[in-house]
């Protein structure tokens, strides 16, 4: 568990951020798609403009016209492409942005053809979509969403180290279930910053809550709590896929429970020294994190 723990610190570092989305919409006339980026600038702010663009392609299609400029914490970019001739009912789409910003980071694409609007979820793990305009069928929807959201908690480094120490599983997901439906349908909408901020405190927290009170009552609370908290940055991040929201959220959630039910079976095998070595490396770690969030984003 020890070196799991490593690896896990050593993909936060690189990944940087809890929460991470963009979006974009086009519309396709004829033989043209013109397509509106929003991403946020923190994402951006050393990424040439020429990389953010060559990351969305679109199959059979040349890239004519960008136009990128700042808007409040947004940058809007304004995408020509043009096709030889009319594609037809399927347009096949490779969104890369993932590797130029954060390993986490989730687009969500929506085109309009004579008045038919289909999605596309991106991922560092489905970078290449289809988006056909007839109609999709739901299970279709649902899987594709589910899948993703599984595989999404692979770029959460923070809360993956945070599952592994959760002392209730079952509370935690109880917490976090709740908290994602009663937020998903609402705006409620807070800035990465914050869930980042609040999953390292959570992370400090079960750390000297095992070095210092390992006979504190009330654990059943403070796990339903955390879990809240990452229920509500899941609603946050999945709301944007639409009509998979909830499938989306389900795998990430099953995907939560598996690892941290898991890990507390496997954590009893572990010796009572490298456990507590293990819970002072990530106090040290929340604590150095919560420090760079807060002046970083804050």
């Amino acid at each position: 568990m020890l070196r799991l723990t490593l690896s896990l610190f050593l993909a936060m570092v690189a990944s940087g951020h809890s929460i991470s989305v963009s979006t974009s919409e086009g519309v396709l006339e004829d033989r043209t798609l013109r397509l509106t980026l929003r991403i946020p600038i923190y994402e951006v702010e050393n990424v040439p403009q020429s990389r953010l663009t060559a990351a969305i392609e679109i199959t059979g299609a040349t890239l004519k016209a960008t136009d990128c400029k700042p808007v409040d914490t947004e940058l809007i970019c304004q995408l020509a492409y043009e096709f030889p001739f009319a594609p037809g009912e399927r347009i096949d789409a490779a969104v890369t942005l993932a590797r130029v910003t954060v390993p986490n980071h989730v687009h969500i694409m929506k085109l309009s053809s004579k008045n038919v609007t289909r999605q596309a979820v991106f991922d560092r793990t489905f970078e290449h979509e289809q988006i056909d305009f007839h109609e999709s069928a739901k299970a279709e929807i649902w899987w594709r969403a589910a899948r993703m959201g599984f595989v999404q908690l692979g770029f959460q480094p923070i809360l993956l180290l945070l599952l592994l120490i959760i002392p209730r599983p079952l509370a935690y997901l109880l917490g976090a279930t709740a908290a994602f439906f009663l937020v998903l349908p609402d705006r409620f909408y807070a800035p990465p910053g914050f869930f980042e901020l609040a999953s390292a405190m959570a992370l400090v927290y079960l750390a000297f809550e095992y070095l210092f009170f390992p006979k504190a009552s009330g654990k059943w609370v403070f796990c339903a709590l955390i879990g809240a908290i990452e229920g509500t940055a899941l609603a946050v991040l999945a709301r944007p896929t639409g009509a998979g929201a909830i499938a989306f959220g389900s795998g990430n959630l099953l995907a939560s429970f598996t690892l941290s039910f898991l890990a507390l079976h496997f954590s009893r095998n572990i010796s009572e020294r490298s456990m507590r070595i293990l819970m002072w490396a990530l106090s040290a770690l929340g604590i150095i994190w919560s420090i760079w969030v807060f002046v970083k984003r804050f």
